[in-house]
């Protein structure tokens, strides 16, 4: 609503000053002109630092989204109530000449019948569920009395439930995903009135321009029920018009049951008290006086609805049990099954970055749950130094290490990525029917891979191989399937040999009580992983990039600069917005406080990537902000000591593949979605029959086994066999010399 406010007032000819925080995400007003006055509306004097030289005031700061409602309630009045006063002080010590005040019909009234009210209506809700409605109503009376004792000119607009394209924060976008579904939808008794936010923008303007001194004015629109407005939303998104209207105590307790199991409610806990009133309101004062123009509310959803299913905010509405999302969220009933089996506790996190940040800086441990019980099994025979614990993981990690320092590859990666990129680029010119798709990159990534380690081209015979074994395990790993054994087998014996004719030979003699620990640095690290995650990854960068021209201009522009770090910013981004991992887990091995909120040791967080709620603005140079200032830093590769350990290769990589994808191949060639099967977005709730079985069978097995750990006191890491000797660097070292 702001950015569409500042947007109209630029329109219309008007020198802007904007009052923004230093977290305020500008984006959507980054091209209008305009000033800048650091501050805040609980900060008296920058407001009136902001104030000075203006003849107008606009007030829109204010707490907005029903999640920040929740978790911010104590803020409520001193940002709503506080603020407001602030305003109205700064307006009258600098002499403003006009003064908005943009309120909400939260604060007209509502009812548990379908009534409509107007700008008279007197306020009769007391409820004290109700904080944000009440908090609005105390600050228009702040308002009341300062014309009334001052004298100042003051005008008070109420806006409803308005929707727009853009709401990157899902502030009111997000009620609507969980109605565009396959499933039935199931509302309770209510409803509310319904604008646009261009409509809204436009009101304000009038109201400052044509708004009379002390007046309210109510910006509404179509006064919906809950009912109709699933039945609209969902006939825009080509669902089924099937809706459930049910009692609000049936609604109330089957919501607070399925957030207890971690499925998804059919109405918002934060909404909850908000969606069983009806706020229908009456805009014919708006229309009369200031020429407020609301358009119909089919039209308003049309807009947000493709907008949501053109930014990817809504999945395919199937259940999934690797998956978030769909009508009933069954991972998440999953995970919290298995914390209640295991008797530990359970914190799921699909918000707050700054939070998941702190969590995944604060352990050093995967936990008992997902990474232990299906990651390891899938991943077998290999160690996968990202889903281990313990002592495996801290002997692997320190391997790792060490081997790349070995085989120099800060200095031979670049020349390797050049000379097989030189290949597909002249394989591209020549060949006008062949593109760059999946399997072209997971094949550029091996080729250049297997040389950074082994000095020497990957055979044809090799190649094929090991890409068909990353495809089988990629099945495995992404709960698609059982991986072919055969495969697995043959891929795993010639590594075996490739290693014993390498300078690393030495490492299978020390590991002789498991040799799949020395093997397993070759394998997962470099040979399977990247194949899997760096097609993954370029799936959304150029998902992105050819969303928007702009865009891809611009990159192509770093490219030609060679500005490394905002082409490291377009692959961050791009993985913050469409992470390929759906979930990061940590176990807490200490007592721990985060946020003011403690938590004891074991408790287990999983951080739900695939249903963050966050910016979804596509913005690479937020990552030329420090750590601090950015508070999605630790999203893409974590943090902490389990900070993903090839991340610095994995971002030279991307970045010099990247440029070279920019500069040497057209656009219309480079298609990297086609043939990306069994992980990544484009697949996720498409699972067949035989998927979901294999999907059921796999995690009741885990359900199975939390169950022995949880009661049978089996909550303890698998035996770890010790090295004979550790690992022979020296000897390596040596063989490297020769």
């Amino acid at each position: 609503m702001g950015s569409r406010t500042v947007e109209e007032l630029v329109q219309k000819g008007y020198q802007v000053r904007c009052l923004l925080r230093k977290e305020s995400n500008t984006s959507r007003i980054d091209h209008l002109p305009f000033e800048t006055q650091i501050g805040d509306v609980r900060d008296p004097d920058s407001l009136l630092a902001g104030a000075n030289g203006c003849d107008g005031i606009i007030h829109l700061a204010g707490i907005s989204s029903w999640d920040q409602i929740r978790k911010q309630e104590d803020q409520l009045n001193n940002v709503i109530v506080d603020g407001t006063l602030h305003v109205l002080d700064a307006a009258r010590e600098m002499k403003i000449s006009r003064t908005v005040v943009v309120s909400s019909a939260a604060a007209i009234n509502a009812d548990i019948k379908p009534k409509v009210f107007n700008e008279t209506s007197p306020y009769l809700l007391n409820d004290p569920l109700l904080k944000y409605s009440l908090a609005k109503r105390k600050a228009e009376q702040v308002v009341h009395e300062h014309v009334k004792h001052y004298g100042i000119d003051v005008v008070v607009v109420n806006p409803c439930e308005t929707y727009g394209p853009k709401d990157i924060g899902l502030v009111t976008a997000s009620n609507l995903i969980g109605l565009m579904t396959n499933a039935p939808a199931v509302v309770c008794t209510g409803g509310t009135a319904v604008t646009h936010v261009d409509d809204v923008a436009c009101g304000i303007v009038l109201a400052f321009e044509k708004g009379l001194k002390g007046e309210r004015y109510i910006l509404g629109g179509d006064n919906l029920t809950l009912s109709e407005i699933a039945r609209i939303v969902r006939k825009l998104a080509g669902k089924s018009d099937h809706v459930f209207t049910l009692p609000n105590m049936a609604v109330s307790a089957l919501c607070k049951s399925l957030a207890f199991l971690g499925a998804t409610p059919p109405v918002s806990l934060d909404v909850l008290e908000y969606a069983s009133l009806y706020w229908f309101v009456d805009s014919t004062k708006a229309k009369k006086q200031l020429g407020y123009k609301p358009r119909p509310a089919v039209e308003v959803f049309k807009e947000v609805v493709e907008w949501l299913i053109d930014t990817k905010q809504v999945t395919s509405g199937k259940t999934s049990m690797r998956y978030g999302g769909g009508s009933f969220d069954a991972r998440s009933a999953m995970i919290k099954l298995y914390g209640i089996m295991q008797r530990k506790k359970v914190v799921i996190l699909n918000s707050n970055p700054k939070l998941c940040g702190e969590v995944l800086a604060a352990s050093d441990a995967k936990g008992t749950f997902l990474e232990q019980l299906l990651a390891t099994p899938a991943w077998h025979p290999i160690y996968s130094i990202e889903s281990m614990d313990g002592k495996r993981w801290e002997q692997l990690s320190t391997d790792f290490k060490q081997l790349l320092h070995h085989i120099e590859w800060r200095e031979r990666l670049t020349p390797l990525t050049l000379k097989y990129s030189k290949a597909l680029v002249q394989t591209i010119q020549t060949d006008k029917p062949k593109i760059v798709d999946s399997e072209s990159i997971s094949r550029l990534v091996l080729r250049i891979l297997f040389e950074l380690l082994f000095e020497e081209p990957i055979s044809k015979a090799d190649e094929t191989l090991f890409y068909q074994a990353s495809l089988e395990w990629r099945k495995e790993i992404a709960i698609k399937g059982k991986a072919d054994s055969d495969v697995k087998i043959d891929f795993w014996h010639r590594l075996g040999e490739l290693v014993a004719h390498s300078k690393f030979k030495e490492g299978l003699e020390s590991y002789k009580a498991d040799p799949s620990c020395w093997l397993s640095l070759f394998a997962q690290p470099f040979l399977i992983s990247p194949q899997i995650n760096i097609s993954d990854i370029f799936v959304t960068v150029f998902h992105y990039l050819k969303k928007d021209s702009k865009e891809l201009l611009q990159a192509k522009n770093w490219a030609l600069e060679n500005d490394k770090a905002r082409l490291d910013g377009v692959i961050l981004e791009s993985i913050r917005l469409r992470h390929p991992f759906p979930i990061l887990e940590r176990e807490l091995k200490k007592d721990s406080s985060f946020q003011g909120k403690n938590y004891t040791s074991g408790t287990h967080f999983f951080i739900l990537l695939d249903q963050f709620k966050q910016e979804q603005n596509f913005d690479p140079e937020r990552w030329l902000k420090s750590p601090a200032e950015n508070p999605f830093y630790s999203i893409p590769f974590a943090a902490g000591p389990r900070m993903c350990i090839g991340k610095p290769i994995a971002m030279e990589l991307l970045s010099e593949l990247l440029k070279i994808f920019l500069l040497q191949i057209p656009i219309e060639k480079i298609k990297p979605q086609q043939g990306h099967i069994y992980s990544g977005r484009d697949n996720d709730g498409q699972e067949s029959i035989a998927e979901s079985h294999y999907q059921i069978k796999v995690l009741s097995s885990g359900l199975l086994k939390s169950f022995k750990m949880g009661f049978k006191k089996e909550n303890t890491p698998l035996p770890i066999p010790t090295p004979v000797s550790g690992c022979p660097w020296k000897k390596i070292t040596e063989a490297f010399q020769r």
